[in-house]
């Protein structure tokens, strides 16, 4: 993928497909590669997608609207054994607590444990949250891990709902959430302040 000429700035993407669909460029380490792509996430006002095997090779590219990007059998199949990178846009612009940014939505979970991704990781303007998949497998399907996403998602936001906006409630709740999801499945969760 490369930028558009006078849209860096803007954090345009201009996708450039190949026949095999694949990075063009060498292949490099997954840390730099993450590097790479989160300078970039950062800056863009719809979610985009790239999952990258755990070496760094960038395997699909996607761009979807402000809350979600679209996924099909294909990626899916991309996705196995991989690691999706996704911005989390909502928020970037803030000043305030918005900026903390939202850790993993209901979906972003079972997405992950239905395809088998090795993680996934969401960029805020200030966090990166990752899961990652315990060595021994996920262990739990994805309806199973979708009904416990909203059982306790509910119950943390019911508890917050008098004390926060609705926007900051939403951000507490998937992270603590996620916090619990980690605890009882066993998933390795982190934020890290960047």
């Amino acid at each position: 993928w490369e930028r558009k000429n006078k849209a860096e700035e803007k954090g345009i993407w201009k996708e450039k497909l190949y026949a095999n669909n694949t990075h063009s460029l060498k292949e490099t380490s997954f840390a730099k590669t993450q590097k790479d792509l989160r300078r970039s996430l950062i800056r863009q006002d719809r979610e985009h997608m790239a999952i990258v095997t755990p070496k760094g090779k960038i395997v699909h590219q996607s761009k979807g609207d402000m809350r979600r990007v679209s996924f099909d059998d294909v990626i899916a199949a991309k996705a196995k054994d991989n690691i999706m990178i996704h911005n989390h846009p909502t928020g970037m612009n803030s000043k305030g607590f918005e900026r903390v940014g939202y850790s993993f939505s209901y979906h972003d979970v079972i997405e992950a444990v239905s395809c088998n991704m090795k993680g996934i990781v969401a960029e805020t303007k200030l966090y990166r949250y990752s899961l990652t998949r315990p060595e021994k497998g996920w262990g739990v399907s994805k309806d199973e891990v979708g009904k416990a996403y909203r059982r306790y998602y509910s119950e943390i936001n019911n508890n917050y709902k008098e004390s926060f906006k609705r926007h900051e409630i939403k951000i507490i709740a998937q992270h603590l959430t996620m916090k619990r999801l980690s605890k009882e499945f066993g998933f390795k969760y982190e934020y890290t302040r960047l």
